[in-house]
C-alpha cells in the first residue's frame, strides 16, 4: 500500500460526497495526522498568536505552509486522536 501524498489528501477534501457521515471526517483526521507523522513538516508558532501553528512541508512539497490552525482546538498527534475517539 502506497503512502497518501498531500495531493491525495487535497484530492479527498474536494469530493463534497465523500463527507455523508461522521466516520468519514475521522477517516480524513486520520489519513491527515498518519501523513503528518510520516513526513514531518516544521511545526511553526504564531509569534502574535502563540495558539494558532502552521506546518511547513519538505521540498516534496515545494515548502508549502498551511494555513493557520489553532492548537486549542486541533489535535496534533494519531495517538491523542485515536484516544480521543
Amino acid at each position: 500500500m502506497s503512502e497518501t501524498t498531500l495531493a491525495d489528501l487535497q484530492k479527498s477534501v474536494q469530493d463534497r460526497s465523500a463527507f455523508a457521515k461522521l466516520e468519514d471526517y475521522t477517516a480524513l483526521c486520520l489519513a491527515y495526522l498518519t501523513f503528518l507523522a510520516s513526513t514531518n513538516p516544521t511545526r511553526i508558532v504564531s509569534p502574535s498568536q502563540s495558539h494558532y501553528i502552521f506546518y511547513q512541508y519538505s521540498e516534496d512539497y515545494a515548502y508549502k505552509i498551511t494555513r493557520p490552525l489553532n492548537s486549542n482546538l486541533f489535535i496534533e498527534s494519531l495517538e491523542a486522536f485515536k484516544e480521543a475517539g
